[in-house]
């Protein structure tokens, strides 16, 4: 089933494009793991070592953070499991932001950097003021 925002957006009859064939008819593919891992490599690369990363909830999670980890590893960063924050609904501004808000607001350790894994939950980290 598709997520209710999408539905609305269809029934108002709103032409859309996305990139996972199950939720919309029509698709354009990106290389979203190149992406993951070139972010990453540019962050090492400018003295970043701990890394979070934020993601949507149940989509193709694996696709996304394997090449995270992959990369941390090949990099020699340490990948820490619990700074792995998820997006309820992507499509919900603000989903994900509570999750890596915590992570920040009550770690002894905070990250120094974030890999956003999909650009749709990019809003959500850049536009609140509390990271800086």
């Amino acid at each position: 089933m598709r997520p209710a925002t999408i539905q609305k957006l269809e029934k108002a009859g709103i032409p859309l494009v996305g990139y996972d064939e199950k939720t919309f008819d029509y698709c354009v593919n990106n290389d979203m793991q190149s992406m993951i891992v070139e972010g990453t490599r540019f962050l090492v690369g400018h003295g970043r070592k701990k890394i979070a990363f934020l993601q949507p909830s149940g989509v193709r999670d694996w696709y996304l953070l394997e090449p995270f980890k992959e990369v941390l590893k090949e990099l020699d960063v340490p990948f820490h499991p619990d700074w792995v924050c998820s997006a309820v609904d992507m499509f919900v501004l603000g989903s994900g932001w509570d999750n890596f808000n915590r992570l920040w607001d009550h770690g002894e350790e905070k990250p120094d950097g974030l890999v956003i894994g999909i650009d749709t939950i990019f809003s959500e980290a850049v536009d609140r003021k509390s990271v800086v």
